[in-house]
């Protein structure tokens, strides 16, 4: 037995019948992002500094040095740019370790 085929509703004309489609969201739209950014100082050791930047953020070495290099020659460098309660995170652990960070809105 074929089946039948659903019945059509009639639109009606006007702006009743019209609705805009739905905005979706997006993870970046709610959360806003936060750069942790490792500034420079004389007294660092760079073997310290980078085996701490492997540890907490989970860079690899030669990024690792990379961003030690920056940070020591131009006074700061962009470790990453990730959630606001992981930058914080990752800020007390630097902070652990002797190794000065700040965090600031990514725009």
């Amino acid at each position: 037995k074929p089946l039948a085929e659903p019945k059509r509703e009639e639109k009606k004309a006007g702006a009743a019948g019209k609705r805009a489609p739905p905005k979706r969201k997006t993870e970046s739209d709610e959360i806003p992002m936060f750069k942790v950014v490792l500034l420079g100082d004389e007294e660092y050791e760079e073997v310290h500094v980078c085996t701490q930047l492997e540890k907490i953020a989970q860079v690899d070495g030669a990024a690792a040095k990379r961003i030690f290099a920056e940070a020591t020659g131009s006074g700061s460098s962009v470790i990453c740019v990730v959630a606001e309660e992981v930058a914080e995170f990752y800020c007390q652990q630097f902070r652990r370790a002797e190794i000065y960070v700040i965090m600031e809105e990514d725009v």
